[in-house]
């Protein structure tokens, strides 16, 4: 993956805009697991390939009861 479209892989100017996709699919799921306290890394090879690792927390965020 080139490092132009890596910067832009997680808002809603997504590179699938420009093939005919909505652009939003990795920025909902970014905004999902911010939510969940998780992480998302990327590695990515141009030409070779890349994986997403997704990582949540097994227990639920602690929330202060106001």
């Amino acid at each position: 993956m080139p490092p132009d479209i890596r910067d832009s892989l997680f808002t809603t100017q997504a590179i699938s805009r420009k093939v005919g996709g909505t652009g939003l699919g990795t920025k909902i799921v970014k905004d999902v697991v911010d939510a969940h306290g998780g992480q998302i890394t990327v590695d990515s090879k141009e030409g070779v390939g890349t994986t997403f690792l997704i990582r949540l927390p097994l227990r639920p965020l602690e929330t202060s009861s106001a």
